[in-house]
């Protein structure tokens, strides 16, 4: 078992605009927690509590995966490779979720240790919209759709994207153990919104209403979900895994992109074996991109990276798209401002990976969608 010592996950020149970002993020979150036990200290002198807004929506995750949830499993490589992982089991394989108690998906066996030099590992810029930067966000999420760090921790998981008031957004996580789940959700220019997601053990998807305020026009903001331990005292990041979050009503119906399958579960480089994944899109999208995620284990917490990626065009409501990845590693330019761990990690020739697929309308409409596979391909 392979273990890297890592110091950071970011290129040194990102430090300033992330550290000045993670503080807000983290004075949000302690206002949140402050907030939350002023209200516990308070429970026994307040009236009972109204009815559950609206706003804010829990259910189990609906069984249409193809990672195990309604439909073959990646390991079924030929029915795989023709698409033929629909609906056909009725949701009943063997990670069927939908229920507090699904089968966790697999967790990578590569072990890395992550020290990241600062606490609240928010991953992107500040909030302020003044001068070009806010315009140059814009034009970068019109043309290459939601963006998430090269490096990330799932247990942290940020993800920078268009924002409208009176949005729906949708968050499909899956829990191992009951947790602290907080949402995070910083339009450019104006205070972070905050959410407590249920964090029970099990299976959900989160639906939350924007509040209106944010304004009719999409704007840049970064989405933070944070899995905590649900315990008294000093607390750890908590074991998180992230299926996909989406947002806008053209990308919300359950995750705009679903069936996300990745297989077979290894593939030799030596013997020219190729992955084969496969996914489903519930809306139109204007544009889409499928990424390879290299994912380890740091003391139960799963770090990713993304070291490849594949132009998808665009896609159609209930179309059905699949392809082939040779297992190479694309490389890239900023490969050399990582420490040395972290470089030996991404250009490595074998490892773990995951299937994300980005899905994105662009500047005009702002909707966008990401999701990824549960099941990971091994390559050899």
């Amino acid at each position: 078992m392979n273990t890297l010592g890592v110091s950071s996950a970011y290129p040194k020149k990102d430090f300033p605009a992330v550290v000045r970002f993670c503080i807000g993020c983290a004075k949000a979150v302690v206002s949140l927690l402050l907030l939350e036990a002023a209200g516990v200290a308070a429970q026994n002198k307040q009236p009972p509590p109204p009815p559950p807004s609206r706003a804010m929506e829990t259910r189990p995750a609906p069984n249409h995966s193809g990672t195990g949830r309604g439909g073959c499993t990646p390991s079924d490589t030929t029915r795989f490779a023709r698409g033929g992982c629909g609906n056909s089991d009725g949701g009943k394989g063997p990670n069927s979720g939908g229920s507090p108690g699904a089968t966790q998906p697999p967790d990578p066996t590569q072990v890395i240790v992550y020290h990241p030099s600062y606490g609240m590992p928010c991953n992107f810029g500040p909030v302020d919209s003044s001068g070009g930067a806010s315009e140059a966000r814009a034009a970068l999420l019109d043309k290459d759709g939601p963006q998430l760090p090269r490096i990330f921790n799932m247990s942290s998981f940020s993800v920078m994207g268009f924002v409208k008031g009176s949005w729906p957004v949708v968050f499909d996580y899956q829990l191992e153990k009951d947790s602290l789940l907080i949402v995070v959700i910083a339009p450019e220019g104006q205070e972070p919104i905050l959410y407590r997601l249920r964090g029970k053990a099990g299976h959900w998807q989160s639906r939350l209403k924007v509040p209106a305020n944010v304004g009719g026009n999409p704007v840049v903001a970064q989405y933070v979900l944070q899995s905590l331990d649900d315990n008294m005292g000093q607390v750890s990041p908590a074991h998180l895994h992230v299926h996909g979050v989406a947002a806008g009503p053209k990308a919300v119906g359950s995750i705009g992109i679903d069936q996300v399958a990745f297989g077979p579960a290894m593939i030799h480089l030596n013997k020219n074996e190729k992955a084969h994944y496969m996914f489903h899109s519930i809306s139109d999208f204007k544009n889409v991109e499928v990424n390879f995620v290299r994912i380890a284990n740091d003391h139960g917490q799963i770090i990713a990276a993304r070291i490849g990626k594949q132009g998808a065009g665009s896609i159609a409501r209930n179309e059905q798209k699949n392809g082939d990845w040779d297992g190479k590693v694309d490389g890239g330019e900023d490969e050399s401002s990582y420490p040395p761990e972290i470089q030996r990690w991404l250009k490595s020739a074998t490892g773990q990976h995951l299937l994300q697929v980005r899905a994105w309308y662009g500047a005009k409409d702002g909707d966008w969608a990401t999701a990824l596979s549960e099941n990971f391909v091994t390559v050899e």
